[in-house]
């Protein structure tokens, strides 16, 4: 609920509470003044007509779903010509129940009542749980005084004890906007849901978002983020080839990107999928896209991994490898014709893609800029000696990529060579999945720039990590994960039908080393993707924190059929923060749609 101390310094919602006499329009004829108020608590608006004496009809704020400015309904446009799109707007009812279109005496009268009800939409969605916990820490059930809020980030939040008055008036500073609050170090009930709903207060620690990992080990010691026929928006028989996948990849933090060269018409050299019907694009404007997008996500090294069929007499245009290869790796994965192109041989300058043979082979005699690719069924095989494969690519590079026989771009799962420590997992970025969610929760790390340092026990070539018996490793620390799933807010509709409701569950997934992986669901909640509430426990253990990533995934469930994706959220379990959190959702393609989230509380303990 929305405690009376929030409309203090909200001169629309004081407004509100004065009260406002409007027009309520049912037809172009039926035009009637009513007065209209909101309560004290901020819940319940009330209306009557002059003449109906003390009698009046009242729905609540909860009922609304959206506020549409204007003439935006058939019956606001049938009167546009008597009342200005100023003076109107529609509150929009969930469910079956009809709209309600009303016009203000004035254009100020009606904003007023626009924004008023469009904040307390928003706090409805969230803060009945909060308020909760606030005022669980609240002397006075008003606000927190800064011991209060001190109390409550060293207890819940587990913020480290040295700092924690510091950071409280911070906090109170950063987000508490009345000056006498702030002077007095005190925070609302508004500020503090400021706090949840802002980075401090998400689960994804903020310190893990800026770039934070050692950047000056050996290539071999990181994982890059990789993407496989990086050209191709679509299949992988009939797709459609782009420069738009390059630009797409990049921006999202990918460091390797997949260029298959072949000679077009007149010699000049063409990007796409070979002995296919996919569509070409030229090389030429392959390298502007890298030379324009490269950089802009991220300044760390792209890797070009090549593939060179063209024939001598290709005419590649003029390359300026100092303003575009400065900076950038390039690989070189396969059988080719005998006689290539110069040109482009001679821009592969770093590394050399060779036949592997065995671990025992690549020990004995590999070269340090040698690298090992895999399609991911003969990665898959080498999985039986986990332990030889992890050792190996604690020395060599190794990129695994997908099967030839996925011609509908779809992806395996990258998390299973990740526990070999293989470095290059090359993805088909266009296609939406778990396995690119966990992509991007692996690579939501260090800043996002596409490298991710390696567990200590995977660069250590001197000794042997097992991903099949973890508790064989030195320094052996499982942890118990515990997530209390609260509720969620404002979770989008499944089906675009305007009667149709989501029957919400939360399901967790645990990824990671075999014995790591996991997943448990909530109970489905009935016809409320607005704010259902669970408060219900999920456990897990987890044996090798380094390596594990959590994925939230909420879903409409249906007995009937299958249960429809709603949106979803990954991140590495050494980013998660403690306590009270928001877990801010994503669509299925992996961007931020705002406002939708979950609430939850978290705790991580040491089993041994």
């Amino acid at each position: 609920l929305m405690p009376p101390c929030s409309i203090q310094g909200d001169d629309n919602l004081q407004s509100m509470i004065v009260g406002t006499v409007m027009r309520k329009i049912k037809s172009r004829t039926w035009k009637k003044q009513r007065y209209f108020k909101l309560q004290e608590d901020c819940i319940p608006i009330w209306y009557k007509s002059k003449k109906a004496g003390n009698t009046h009809s009242t729905f609540s704020v909860s009922d609304v779903e959206t506020v549409r400015e204007g003439h935006q309904s058939e019956v606001l446009l049938s009167i546009a010509e008597e009342f200005p799109s100023g003076r109107c707007f529609t509150l929009v009812f969930r469910g079956c129940h009809g709209n309600l279109d009303l016009v203000a005496g004035s254009a100020d009268e009606a904003q007023s009542w626009i924004k008023g009800m469009r904040k307390l939409i928003e706090n409805m969605g969230e803060n009945a749980d909060v308020l909760r916990v606030f005022q669980d820490y609240s002397g006075d059930l008003q606000k927190l005084s800064l011991r209060d809020l001190e109390e409550f980030l060293r207890d819940e939040q587990l913020e480290e004890v040295d700092g924690v008055q510091q950071l409280a008036m911070e906090l109170i500073e950063r987000y508490e906007p009345s000056d006498t609050d702030a002077e007095g170090y005190s925070m609302s009930i508004d500020s503090f849901l400021m706090y949840l709903a802002s980075a401090e207060g998400s689960i994804f620690h903020p310190r893990q978002q800026s770039l934070c990992q050692d950047m000056i080990q050996p290539l071999i010691h990181y994982f890059i983020s990789s993407s496989h026929n990086t050209y191709l928006m679509e299949d992988q028989l009939r797709g459609h080839s782009s420069v738009e996948g390059y630009i797409r990849a990049l921006k999202r933090g990918c460091r390797c990107v997949e260029v298959d060269c072949w000679d077009g018409p007149n010699g000049e050299p063409i990007v796409y999928h070979g002995h296919t019907f996919t569509s070409k694009i030229l090389f030429k404007d392959v390298v502007n896209a890298l030379r324009n997008y490269a950089f802009k996500v991220s300044e760390y090294p792209v890797i070009l991994s090549t593939e060179n069929h063209c024939g001598q007499h290709s005419n590649f245009p003029a390359v300026d490898q100092t303003s575009l290869f400065n900076s950038t790796l390039l690989l070189f994965f396969r059988k080719m014709k005998q006689r290539l192109s110069r040109e482009l041989s001679d821009c592969v300058v770093y590394c050399k893609s060779v036949h592997f043979s065995s671990f025992k082979h690549s020990r004995i005699h590999s070269k340090f800029y040698e690298i090992y690719s895999f399609t991911e069924s003969k990665a898959r095989k080498h999985l039986r000696e986990a332990s030889g494969f992890v050792h190996h690519n604690a020395r060599q590079l190794t990129r695994v990529y997908p099967s030839g026989l996925r011609t509908d771009s779809s992806n395996f799962n990258p998390q299973v060579m990740w526990n070999t420590g293989t470095q290059i997992v090359a993805l088909n970025f266009q296609t939406a999945g778990v396995e690119m969610d966990l992509n991007d929760g692996l690579f939501s790390q260090n800043g996002r720039c596409g490298y991710v340092l390696k567990p200590d026990v995977m660069r250590m070539s001197e000794r042997r990590f097992d991903p099949e018996v973890p508790q064989n490793r030195e320094g052996y620390q499982p942890r118990s994960l515990c997530f209390q799933v609260i509720s969620a807010q404002q979770l989008p509709k499944v089906n675009i039908k305007e009667s149709s409701v989501v029957d919400p569950f939360v399901r967790v997934e645990i990824h990671g080393l075999p014995l790591d992986q996991a997943k448990q669901e909530t109970r489905y909640i009935d016809n409320n993707g607005f704010n259902p509430v669970w408060y219900d426990t999920l456990r897990f253990t987890i044996h090798v924190p380094e390596l594990a990533l959590a994925r939230f995934v909420v879903e409409d469930y249906d007995k009937a059929s299958r249960n429809d994706f709603i949106r979803q959220y990954t991140l590495p379990f050494s980013c998660i923060q403690q306590g009270y959190r928001h877990i801010h959702l994503l669509s299925k393609d992996g961007t931020s749609i705002p406002p939708a989230s979950l609430f939850v509380h978290v705790r991580i303990t040491n089993l041994v």
